[in-house]
């Protein structure tokens, strides 16, 4: 029999699988406050760079010694990461804070507590990625620009790397997740409550956090929904659950501020598909998911429908929905031009804005300005990198549904596969190689994969480390 590819957890081998997770009390208390912190320096008129990072300084010094603490603090700041310094081009607070971790993973890795080799197929495709996208922004017609951007990508998988391992036990698991819930309800209010005033709009009414853009902020409030839906099942307290679900109806509210077709659209298919696969062992188990669900979407929608707090367009853009696959119909099409002009190696890392207007005129395509988004993870991989490129990003799609079917059906697999079909949907519409968000989900994925092996263990009857435990064939595998 194969043995499961990854390092051992003996604290996560020592919790009893239907336990409550113990939360991490103080990292909460801490990231709690340094959010509140951080959103209220966001608000300011007077934010700059420099603001931000002094906020951020207690996280960056505890990350050193605690690098999971500053781990949470990563995956809760997302949201308001891009604030002041936006694009990829520019060296976010986050990324600082990102260094600081990666630094106390390393002391971390010295004390042989985890290793620098990537443990799994995802993580080990994911710096095959950075690392090419490295050498891709050297070859380009950008390197100034486009090096630093690349510079980006090492750095998320890095963070792939540090989370799915930092990530060892049901507890850290849980503290993350509640780390995420509630930094996507502060954002969905910040959204909601006097946005005008804020100049938290962009232009055509779609909500946003500063000058980031709105597609980024619904595709990150998507996970704050997966985060409370899992702690829904997880958790016993009512007040707690009550909690979750209210947190659901608001950042849904936001999510709808935002007017994005593509978050919202793969938000209802993942959690759809993580009822309906996810908790394949229990019709009692899918109906009462569907119940939650039912009751939360309508929430939300009443809110939004009594307060008028989006006003009667809210979902106006649903409207116009075949005048934007037209566009983006004609984008796929000068997007495949550009990938046979450049088959082997792509036109490099971070260029396709620049190569889409120049060939656009060329074959009269030219639509809704220049320097348009490839709006699909694959299709901007072949074209900026090549076959190499793509099939990266494929490797790491199939494995992520892979792993959703290794995890035993219940509230995991019920994330595991929200994960996994939101954003193989969301990639089809997307791009979601630079965004945190996405290499953070994958890492909540590798993470429950390896901190739950109760099942294997229980049916084997051994308590050995991880890595020796043989697989158990999974009847509902591919």
């Amino acid at each position: 029999m194969s043995t499961i590819p990854y390092v051992s957890y003996p604290a996560a081998l020592e919790e009893r699988p239907t336990a409550e997770p113990r939360l991490h009390v103080g990292t909460l208390c801490f990231v709690i406050v340094q959010l509140a912190v951080l959103m209220a320096v966001g608000m300011s008129p007077l934010r700059n760079i420099w603001s931000m990072l002094l906020t951020l300084f207690p996280s960056m010094v505890i990350a050193l010694f605690q690098p999971f603490v500053g781990l949470c603090c990563l995956f809760a700041f997302t949201l308001f990461d891009e604030q002041v310094a936006v694009a990829e081009e520019a060296f976010t607070s986050s990324k600082f804070l990102a260094i600081f971790v990666a630094l106390g993973f390393f002391f971390r890795c010295q004390r042989r507590e985890y290793t620098l080799v990537p443990p799994d197929p995802i993580t080990k495709l994911a710096l095959i990625w950075a690392f090419f996208c490295m050498l891709s922004a050297l070859w380009s017609y950008y390197p100034r620009v486009t090096l630093i951007a690349a510079i980006t990508q090492v750095l998320l998988a890095g963070c792939l790397l540090m989370a799915s391992q930092m990530i060892d036990t049901r507890a850290r698991l849980g503290t993350v997740l509640v780390c995420v819930a509630i930094a996507c309800l502060g954002g969905a209010v910040m959204l909601l409550a006097n946005p005008e005033a804020g100049g938290l709009y962009e232009k055509g009414g779609r909500a946003s956090l500063g000058r980031t853009n709105a597609n980024i902020i619904a595709r990150t409030l998507v996970m704050g929904i997966f985060a409370a839906v899992y702690l829904i099942w997880v958790m016993r307290s009512i007040f707690f659950r009550l909690a979750m679900m209210m947190t659901i109806s608001i950042t849904l509210v936001g999510i709808l501020a935002t007017k994005t077709r593509a978050a919202l659209a793969s938000f209802f298919l993942g959690l759809v598909g993580g009822a309906i696969l996810g908790l394949r062992g229990s019709i009692f188990q899918r109906i009462l998911m569907f119940a939650i669900l039912t009751l939360c979407t309508f929430g939300g929608f009443l809110f939004v429908n009594y307060t008028g707090i989006l006003g009667a367009d809210y979902l106006d853009r649903w409207q116009r929905l075949e005048g934007g696959v037209s566009v983006r119909t004609y984008i796929w099409k000068t997007g495949i031009g550009m990938w046979l002009n450049n088959p082997a190696l792509g036109v490099g890392y971070g260029c396709f804005e620049q190569h889409y207007t120049s060939l656009a005129l060329e074959q009269s395509r030219l639509r809704l300005g220049t320097e348009r988004e490839a709006h699909n993870t694959y299709l901007r991989a072949i074209c900026e990198l090549g076959p190499i490129g793509v099939s990266a990003v494929v490797g790491i799609i199939i494995w992520m549904n892979i792993y959703s079917f290794r995890i035993r059906p219940g509230p995991e697999a019920n994330l595991g596969f929200a994960i996994a079909v939101s954003i193989s949907a969301m990639s089809i519409f997307s791009t979601l190689t630079h965004l945190k968000i996405f290499w953070y989900m994958i890492a909540v994925l590798i993470a429950m994969v390896r901190t739950i092996p109760e099942k294997e263990r229980a049916a084997l009857g051994y308590a050995g480390p991880y890595e020796e435990i043989p697989a158990v064939p999974n009847p509902y595998a591919p």
